[in-house]
Formats: C-alpha cells, sequence, structure tokens
C-alpha cells in the first residue's frame, strides 16, 4: 500500500504519443500530487515497472509490438499489486471480453480526462484503506471467482434458449456471486457508458443484452479454474445460498420501510456478494485460512474476529476491495466493506448498508448453532444514529414470518 509519504504513481501506456502527452498534461495538472509517467510500448512499460513500482497502469488494448492483452497478463504475473485500467473503443468488444480476467476496469477511447481522473481517484481511495500490502497483490491475482458449475451450465442452458427473458436469465445470475459480480463489473465500466450505476442484474442484462451476459458467462467458465472442493473448512454451497437468504432478507427489510428502489437493489447485490472475500482468502492462503476458519468453529467465536486477530483484515474489507477494483457502485461496496462495523462508515440512514448489517446479523443470530460464524451481533449505536433502532422487532418478525427460506 501506499504509505502516507508516498506519492501516487500512475503510468500511461499507449503507442500514440499525441494521446500521451494529453493525458499526462492534463492529469498532472488536476492532481499535481500525482506522478504521472508515460511509456509507448507494452515493452517499455514492463521496463519501467522493473525499476520502479506503479499503483495504476492505465494501457490501450490495440497497440504493436505487445498488445494491451498481453501486457496485462504479464502485469498480472509480476506486478499483481498494481492496478489495471484499459483504455479501449467500442468496435474492440470482443478484445475486452477476452481480457475480463485481467482488468480491473474499462474505459471508452477517447475518454474524458474527468472520468480518467475521477476513476484513479477512486482505485487510489480504495488502496489508501488497505493497510496490508499483500491484499492488494492477491487480489490482483484473483482472475475470476469460483462459479457453482452446475449454476453457471443452468444459466449457460438459459442463454441459449430463445425464449427466455431477461427476468429469467437474471434469476439464474443472482444465484452465483462470481458471474453477479462480473456483470454488474462490465455494466459499471466507463466502456458501456450507462450515466447512471446499475445495481441490479435484471436491469443490467436488459442493457447488456443476451450476446454479451452469453459471453460473460462463457468466459467465466474458461476462467473458473477453481474446484469448490478445494476449499478446506469453507463449505461454497452454504456460503452461497447463506447469502442469498441475507442479500433477500436486506432488500425486504428496506421495502418493508419504503427506502429508496436503487439501495434495495444495492442491498441485495451486497447481500449476495457479502462472502466474496473468504473466497479469496480460502483460494489465496488455503493452509492458513483453513486452520481459522477451524478455530472459528472450535471456539464459536464470529470469524470475522478471528480473521481480524490473525490478520490484520476481515473478508468483508477483502472482498470490499475487489469489488471496488472492478468498478462495482460505491453503495455496494461500502455495504459490503462495512457489513461488521457499520459506525466506520461515514453513512447514516435507510441504505444498503444498514439493510446488509441488520440481515446478516438476524440470519447469524438463526444460525449460531452452525460454523463458522460469518456474522456478528448488531451494531444498536449505529441503528440508533440511523434512527432505525425502533424498526428492529419488525424487521425481526419479518424474517421469521417467511420461515428464513432462502429464494430457489
Amino acid at each position: 500500500m501506499a504509505q502516507p509519504n508516498h506519492k501516487k504513481r500512475v503510468l500511461l501506456v499507449d503507442d500514440e504519443r499525441m494521446v500521451l502527452n494529453v493525458y499526462q498534461t492534463a492529469l498532472r495538472r488536476a492532481a499535481p500530487d500525482w506522478e504521472v509517467e508515460i511509456a509507448e510500448s507494452g515493452p517499455k512499460a514492463l521496463e519501467m515497472m522493473r525499476e520502479r513500482a506503479f499503483d495504476i497502469v492505465v494501457t490501450d488494448m490495440r497497440m504493436p509490438e505487445m498488445s494491451g492483452s498481453q501486457l496485462l497478463a504479464e502485469l498480472q504475473e509480476h506486478h499483481p499489486a498494481t492496478a489495471r485500467v484499459v483504455l479501449t473503443g467500442y468496435t474492440e468488444q470482443e478484445r475486452v471480453l477476452q481480457s475480463i480476467g485481467s482488468v480491473h476496469q474499462w474505459l471508452s477511447k477517447p475518454c474524458n480526462v474527468k472520468t480518467l481522473q475521477n476513476t484513479l481517484a477512486r482505485i487510489f481511495d480504495l488502496q489508501e484503506h488497505i493497510h496490508e500490502p499483500w491484499i492488494k497483490e492477491i487480489a490482483g491475482k484473483i482472475r475470476s471467482l469460483p462459479s457453482l458449475p452446475e449454476l453457471l451450465f443452468r444459466v449457460l442452458d438459459e442463454l441459449q434458449t430463445p425464449y427466455s427473458t431477461p427476468e429469467q436469465i437474471a434469476s439464474f445470475v443472482c444465484r452465483d456471486a462470481g458471474m453477479t459480480a462480473r456483470l454488474l463489473q462490465l455494466v459499471n465500466s466507463a466502456f458501456f457508458g450507462f450515466s447512471q450505476p446499475v445495481r441490479d442484474v435484471t436491469e443490467a442484462v436488459q442493457l447488456l443484452g443476451v450476446g454479451t451476459v452469453r459471453a460473460l458467462a462463457l468466459s467465466m467458465k474458461v476462467f473458473s479454474c477453481f474446484d469448490i472442493k478445494d476449499y478446506p473448512g469453507l463449505d461454497a454451497h452454504k456460503l452461497y445460498y447463506e447469502s442469498l437468504v441475507v442479500g433477500t432478507l436486506a432488500r425486504n427489510l428496506l421495502a418493508v420501510d419504503s427506502a429508496d428502489t436503487p439501495e434495495q437493489e444495492a442491498a441485495f447485490t451486497a447481500g449476495l456478494l457479502r462472502g466474496v472475500g473468504c473466497l479469496v482468502l480460502a483460494t489465496s492462503l488455503r493452509d492458513t485460512y483453513s486452520e481459522l476458519l477451524a478455530e472459528a468453529g472450535k471456539s464459536q467465536q464470529p470469524l470475522p474476529e478471528i480473521e481480524q486477530k490473525a490478520l490484520g483484515i476481515t473478508h468483508a474489507e477483502v472482498g470490499a476491495y475487489l469489488m471496488g477494483l472492478w468498478g462495482l457502485p460505491v453503495q455496494i461496496t461500502e455495504a459490503i466493506g462495512f457489513q461488521y462495523r457499520p459506525s466506520s462508515s461515514a453513512n447514516r440512514g435507510l441504505n444498503a448498508l444498514t439493510g446488509l448489517h441488520v440481515a446478516q446479523a438476524i440470519v447469524g443470530a438463526s444460525r449460531a448453532h452452525e460454523t463458522p460464524r460469518l456474522s456478528v451481533p448488531m451494531d444498536t449505536a449505529y441503528l440508533r444514529e440511523c434512527g432505525v433502532e425502533e424498526h428492529l422487532p419488525r424487521w425481526e418478525a419479518l424474517f421469521h414470518q417467511r420461515d428464513r427460506q432462502s429464494p430457489n
């Protein structure tokens, strides 16, 4: 992670010198505290990376000598902690989908300097909140989140059915955390140019179209090289389906009190993705994380508390960092990252974070006998500050009335 006295470093890569000069000059003027360097080819960029570290690399996709895809693959392999942003034209959608495993965010070319600056600023903000350097490295190596095979195949079958509706396709996609994350990553990238953040899977399917969603599902089939049996101590099926229960409850809690629809959808999506960090840690730390899961099972302590003590971070922050790198809306990443400690957030009110925090606590309390426990008790001080503490009895009753069933 960049230390407070570390100047934020950006490397711009493009074979067009004029383009590089324009972006470099504009960014230096807009953000004088950033160090913005340029490279006119992939090999030159790698040479510069060997000499000094850069926090973010922004590269063109179509370049001679070494393509953007090749450069991205090299960066992911040898410099995984560096965030990777691509500038690409609308005619290069196939190239975008081919490189999906090694790209954090896409921007359309030509790119408005303000859009580029805002994208880089948000990535820097994410990096500043990660105090463990190894987190950035393991997040940077993730090519794809594991998809449950049977769900992936059902999505592919549904996509091949001529009469499938966006709602039907979304009903299968949203059952899988990895596919949900990648779909929302794509639709929220500046590459597609939608003016408002997209938080709902059905809306994403409608906006992207069946063809793009099919390509996304197929790319996940290629990149999903993880076997769900390879997570010692972690039941991926249980994690996924409990997340569905939590996400559904979070949305319902906000709906019953007439919260804004975008916040309801953000709460649902954040619930689906709440355990993403568990998959990242289980994949990257294997034996160490297996021991932490075993300790959580024996001690009956909440897993986030054990993670914090042993690793200095919880799966919530790891998941939020990765989702933020992938460009998901702030409401979703903040809800994921602060789900266990909402008082640390600047947000207050009837929002996605509140819905997710309450939902995980209610569902967790109903399953206190199960291990490992992902949930922690509710932060009543936070709920009091939000002015929603009086809603708790009604929210708990809503959960019990619905018989604690996960959606099928």
